[in-house]
């Protein structure tokens, strides 16, 4: 069974049955674990396809890399397998790298040793890896290759396919932690609506408290007014007071001077009339 780990060719399982050096050989290709025209669910439902045409189930697991740099996609295949098919899984596993022909002059073991995620990732394969010339694809040695590798690795199986119980185990496994992913996301729609609750209880609250705040403001506002409006009347009512005080007090001592002008000239007429019935006498 073989997995890409970038776009496949096809976008279903597909089955081929034929002889290689005189082996009887059936292939199922899968769709690529990161192909991005299909959704993960069809992917997935896709691959749990491979293993009812590998009935009774396969006997190897090919995870196909490009040689280049890796991607966290890539780092993370082997372990996309494992949850979906169970930790057993990697004992079946073989990576195989396309495009040997452009490592200009350095092996696939050089190319490996240099990269630790893809030391880590062959290292849980059990050490199996090997590549591929895409130039030279009428060589009948790199299928050998890979067909000797698989079967040192039968042997280490002990002859034994990966197995539909396997598959199962996964898929039960797969199936608590979906509940308890579907759990989660219950607790955390629960612990949404109650912190969306309190929220609206808090900015409730707020919204009350500004408006108590802009009406006791408007209050105060008023009161304010009103006492300016009340020292203003005051205020004018001391200076009209004052004003009409000025003007009587005016009043009363042009009253007095004018009197006192009128005695003056009374006296002084009077005088008058004195010196001249003096006169008259002489």
């Amino acid at each position: 069974m073989i997995f890409h780990s970038e776009q496949s060719l096809h976008l279903v399982c597909q089955k081929g049955v034929g002889k290689v050096d005189g082996r009887s050989v059936a292939v199922i290709d899968t769709p690529g674990l990161f192909d991005t025209t299909l959704t993960k669910e069809q992917v997935q439902q896709e691959i749990m396809n491979c293993i009812s045409l590998s009935a009774p189930g396969p006997h190897v697991i090919i995870i196909v890399l490009s040689v280049g740099k890796i991607t966290q996609e890539e780092k993370d295949i082997l372990g996309i397998i494992k949850m979906t098919f169970g930790s057993k899984a990697a004992d079946f596993c073989i990576v195989l790298f396309t495009r040997e022909d452009s490592l200009r002059g350095q092996t696939i073991k050089q190319d490996v040793e240099k990269n630790d995620e893809l030391r880590k990732l062959i290292s849980d394969c059990g050490n199996r890896f090997l590549a591929f010339n895409n130039t030279e694809k009428q060589d009948r040695k790199q299928v050998t290759q890979l067909l000797n590798i698989i079967e040192e690795m039968k042997k280490s199986n002990q002859g034994r396919y990966f197995t539909n119980e396997m598959f199962e185990e996964a898929a039960i496994s797969i199936e608590q932690r979906m509940e308890m992913i579907e759990e989660n996301k219950r607790k955390n729609q629960d612990q949404i609506k109650e912190l969306k609750a309190k929220y609206d209880i808090e900015i409730e609250s707020i919204r009350k408290r500004l408006e108590d705040k802009k009406k006791s403001t408007d209050e105060e506002r008023v009161k304010l007014k009103n006492k300016f409006k009340e020292k203003e009347k005051t205020l004018r009512r001391e200076f009209e007071e004052k004003e009409k005080s000025e003007q009587k007090k005016e009043e009363t001592e042009n009253q007095k001077r004018s009197e006192e002008e009128k005695q003056q000239r009374d006296k002084y007429n009077q005088k008058i009339n004195e010196i001249k019935r003096e006169r008259l006498k002489m």
